[in-house]
């Protein structure tokens, strides 16, 4: 059976029809909607009538159950709120009554199916991580269970018996015997990543394989409709569209996780809402015929066995015609989505595929190759070229050869059907002088260009998949080469798909072939790698540590939090130098009161700072109370910074008095828990870019001035973490505000507060002592500093802020990866607005050319990704993850990691594995020196200087393991705080 789930439509009628097309070319047997079918898009009616159409498989997602009235609104961010009153509108009575009977969940043979987690359906929590996911597969009492919500497609995997959770990219993969799967299947109709594909998944429960679809969508007209609707909201998906590329346009603010205090109401609505599949599709008029649709929702039937025996002659009929459907293998429908990397697929000739074929029985079947003879520099010029004059002829032997290429620029298209053996997962590896690319099904696959290798595995269907290879070489090249080999079930080894005569048909390093020692034989076979062992996490994390920097000042902070008065004891719930987040608007954020609360996400375009935040042209008054420094520019200051201030409070119980203290200039209003508690030259009515009614002197305002805070404040304290949020304002007597917050011409600005607590109790609390350095932790030394590298407030504790300098530790090949396994971790930020064409190493240890031995990681010239290079001198291999704008100003955690068992390289963004490939010829048996000592903050072989800020780095000789990885970044920790834990407390 091959099931089609999908989720997270939100009434995007283009996407929908895309995608159903697609499903239809896969061949799904029954359909499963995992929810959120209306919410955020124009066609909130037609998507529901249309996908109700098609499947009466459907389980509530939350925004479904908001426009039906099972859950209150008011919890949703205001966009989707907007959006959820107006569908309401939208529906007739027919669609509200079908919302509010669908259940919260959906049981299948061994599968699950809910919107957004195993656990607590109703709550409509993120799964958003291993932590999180672990705690679902642990409560899921089926092997495979299907959620969306999060519109991110991913998979986690954990054995049954209990272990290590991992996180799988969303690539085709294998169910293993003993595991239990979680599966995100993504968004239809409002993506969240760059790429503005619909995305969801096909399950094959005979072959045991999850398929990740990806599928082009109308986004035009989309755009039409939303324009038509009135409805005034602009979806990340068409702001990177409109863009025109595919990363740089500002992310989407997420929304919030829900209010727990309001969730119970629906558990309460749909209390045992328990729904169970139905297989197959429904007849013309939505109904499967002689099923009933969803059993949650059904009245009993005085007659069960009835519909019983319908049902199962429903099921009868469909084993049938799939058992007609797959007697000849040939008859399969392969085609699939389009890809955006590949270009209009319209614009190219698949042959057609005659029964009675004369070629041989080569490995690609009805072989064409089309010839241009222009000196193209990229693959998009190729493909834009697509009709322009070019030679054709047919290939007999089935093999791709160079000879058809001749000498001089020019490009060669190959196109065939692939002689897949078995069913199955294929490895496919690609390289090539100048550039070329690997389409099976219309999708690209790999992608190869200035001798980089690639590697990709790909699901295949038994019988013949469509193929096209796109090569192209320029003017000039002294030895053009193309290699492809594949290996997979029913393969005798690793073969090449390239003719020996042509062409080496090998691995390729630095434009250059190795010979081929036979070129007769056009399906020489590799050494098959060995069984590689599962790893398993050390006992503890330091294990096989080669060096850590945390890069904080060695003078420990000892000053206590509590003071012994005649009043009674004083606790300082805010000090000087506390963590905060700070946030320089640039247009109006909507809201002013949003902010100063608790639950507000302040995740996105909010920086890192300590307490006592402003800026100073020259030094002056406010040099020891300058925690954090903004970035800004003379004559276009703000006018107005805004601050969340977090602090922790056992039990507000505790205290009988509040006391608030705020050194600033010029003005600032303070809020505590989204309650305003005092202000100070702030105007009436304080607008998002407000300045101060007047300017302050700068001996007034080093000086404390109390806040006068009444009794019943504590009341306004919660238990656990509070804010204290300050709306700083800077001098608006001299310069007024302007729309960009960029006018005020002062010279100075600060904010600085501390919040002072009287407790009820005389008696000192246990305090604990400041924490000591990691003993791992290496201290910087002057002497490694070279050129502009400061110290400043970092990720954790303090980092180092570079300008044009760099961080040089070691001697060459100290730190080179050798003959072992590697991992290097650290945490980044990238200056806003300071990409210039240059890729700007965050860390190396040579690798500065492929010609250059060594390992290198650098941001991509226009900051939207990361790669990593690993060489050995004669050839190198470079990882590249794309990603939207790095350069935000926020922090990234990144890890790089090579394995030698499986020849592997990977690379982890934020947590999340971002990329990885097999790179067998450098890593096989080979020592890989490196041609310098380490450099932090530059390339190790010229002045490609990082600008931005650096903290806590980690290198290891061993592969971290995924979920070794994620405790790093979700601790909330430093890495020299985990060292020492213990692999089963982490």
């Amino acid at each position: 059976m091959r099931y089609a789930i999908f989720s997270d439509v939100h009434a995007n009628r283009q996407a929908w029809e895309a995608v159903l097309e697609d499903i239809a070319k896969q061949g799904a047997d029954t359909l499963v909607c995992l929810g959120d079918v209306v919410g955020y898009g124009p066609k909130p009616l037609e998507v529901l009538s249309a996908v109700r159409a098609v499947t009466a498989n459907f389980v509530l997602g939350n925004h479904d159950a908001a426009a039906c009235g099972r859950l209150d609104p008011s919890i949703f961010n205001e966009r989707a709120r907007i959006v959820i009153e107006w569908t309401r509108e939208q529906l007739d009575e027919d669609a509200l009554q079908f919302l509010t009977q669908v259940p919260l969940q959906m049981n299948g043979e061994e599968v699950l199916f809910v919107h957004a987690e195993a656990v607590k359906p109703g709550e409509f929590g993120y799964v958003e991580g291993v932590s999180s996911a672990e705690v679902n597969l642990k409560a899921m009492t089926d092997s495979l269970g299907f959620i969306g919500h999060t519109h991110l497609p991913l998979a986690y995997t954990m054995p049954k018996r209990g272990g290590p959770v991992r996180q799988l990219p969303p690539s085709d993969f294998q169910l293993e015997r003993g595991q239990r799967y979680l599966v995100n299947v993504g968004s239809v109709g409002e993506p969240r990543t760059t790429d503005v594909r619909a995305s969801y998944v096909i399950y094959d429960d005979a072959a045991r394989t999850i398929s990740f679809r990806k599928v082009v969508f109308d986004v035009e007209g989309y755009k039409a409709d939303l324009l038509e609707s009135g409805l005034d909201i602009l979806p990340y998906f068409v702001q990177v569209v409109d863009a025109g590329k595919m990363a740089g346009a500002p992310r989407p603010a997420a929304a919030p996780q829900l209010a727990l205090a309001q969730l119970p109401k629906v558990e309460e609505v749909v209390a045992g809402g328990h729904g169970h599949l139905v297989v197959g599709r429904p007849a013309p008029g939505g109904h499967l015929p002689g099923a009933t649709s969803m059993a949650v929702s059904s009245p009993r039937s005085s007659a069960p066995w009835v519909i019983g025996i319908a049902a199962l002659v429903a099921v009868l009929i469909v084993v049938i015609a799939i058992a007609v459907m797959q007697g000849d293998p040939d008859q399969e429908v392969v085609a699939t989505g389009e890809s955006l990397k590949t270009g209009k697929a319209d614009g190219r000739r698949v042959p057609p595929r005659s029964i009675e074929s004369t070629q041989s029985e080569g490995p690609i079947r009805d072989l064409v190759v089309r010839r241009y003879a222009n000196n193209f520099q990229s693959l998009e010029e190729l493909r834009a070229a697509v009709d322009e004059e070019h030679t054709e002829e047919e290939v007999p032997d089935g093999m791709l050869n160079l000879a058809h290429a001749g000498e001089g620029a020019c490009a060669l298209v190959w196109e065939g059907y692939l002689r897949v053996p078995e069913r199955g997962f294929y490895e496919f590896t690609l390289q090539a002088s100048s550039g070329a690319a690997l389409v099976i099904y219309e999708e690209q696959q790999a992608l190869s260009g200035e001798g980089d290798q690639a590697s990709v595995r790909v699901l295949l269907r038994r019988g013949h998949a469509p193929v096209r290879v796109e090569y192209f070489q320029k003017e000039g090249e002294d030895a053009p080469a193309l290699g492809l080999r594949w290996s997979g079930p029913g393969l005798d080894g690793n073969l090449s798909l390239v003719r020996k005569g042509g062409t080496a048909g090998v691995a390729v390093a630095r434009n250059t072939v190795a010979p081929d020692p036979d070129a007769s034989d056009p399906a020489e076979t590799d050494a098959a790698p060995g069984e590689v062992a599962e790893r398993k996490a050390p006992e503890n994390m330091a294990q096989d540590l080669v060096a850590y920097w945390s890069f904080d000042q060695r003078s420990p902070k000892t000053e206590s939090r509590f003071t012994k008065t005649e009043q009674g004891v004083k606790e300082k719930l805010i000090i000087k130098g506390q963590p905060l987040r700070y946030f320089r608007p640039a247009a109006d954020p909507g809201s002013l009161t949003r902010w100063t609360r608790t639950d507000f996400d302040d995740s996105a375009n909010w920086q890192d700072g300590k307490n006592g935040v402003g800026y100073e042209d020259k030094p002056g008054d406010f040099k020891d109370l300058l925690h954090t420094r903004i970035e800004t520019k003379a004559g276009k200051h703000p006018h107005s910074l805004y601050l969340r201030i977090p602090f922790e409070v056992k039990d507000p119980s505790d205290y009988k008095g509040l006391a608030l203290f705020i050194q600033y200039d010029d003005g600032f209003q303070a809020s505590l828990n989204g309650s305003v508690v005092g202000s100070g030259n702030a105007p009436f009515p304080l607008l998002w870019n407000s300045g101060s009614e007047k300017k302050r002197n700068d001996r007034d305002a080093v000086r404390p001035e109390a806040v006068p805070l009444g009794t019943r404040r504590i009341q306004t304290l919660v238990p656990g973490t509070n804010v204290l949020a300050i709306h700083a304002l800077n001098d608006g007597e001299e310069s007024k505000p302007n729309a960009t917050n960029t006018g005020c011409t002062s010279s100075d600005m600060l904010i600085l507060a501390e919040l002072v607590g009287l407790r009820k109790s005389d008696e000192l609390p246990a305090e604990s002592q400041p924490e000591k350095p990691s003993k791992y932790d290496q201290e910087i030394g002057e002497s490694v500093i070279k050129g502009q590298v400061s110290e400043t407030s970092g990720r954790f504790g303090e980092a180092y802020d570079f300008k044009g300098g760099s961080l040089d530790i070691g001697r060459r090949n100290e730190f080179a990866i050798a003959d072992q396994a590697y991992s290097v971790s650290l945490w980044f930020t990238r200056n806003p607005g300071s990409t210039d064409g240059q890729a700007r190493r965050l860390i190396s240890a040579g690798g500065g050319s492929e010609q250059k031995a060594g390992w290198a990681l650098w941001l991509q010239k226009d900051g939207s990704g990361l790669t990593f290079r690993i060489g050995d001198g004669d050839s190198a291999s470079d990882l590249t993850s794309k990603h939207e704008s790095l350069v935000n100003g926020e922090w990234h955690h990144v890890v790089f990691t090579v394995e030698r068992e499986s020849s592997r390289i990977s690379l982890f963004l934020n947590g999340v594995l971002a990329e990885e490939s097999k790179t067998a010829t450098l890593l096989a048996g080979k020592t890989i020196g490196s041609s310098s000592g380490l450099c932090i903050g530059r390339n190790s072989d010229d002045q490609q200087h990082h600008l931005g800020k650096i903290d806590d780095v980690a290198v290891w000789r061993r592969a971290l393991l995924p979920e070794e990885i994620e405790r790093i970044f979700q601790s909330g920790k430093a890495a020299g705080d985990l060292l020492d834990a213990k692999a089963q407390d982490q």
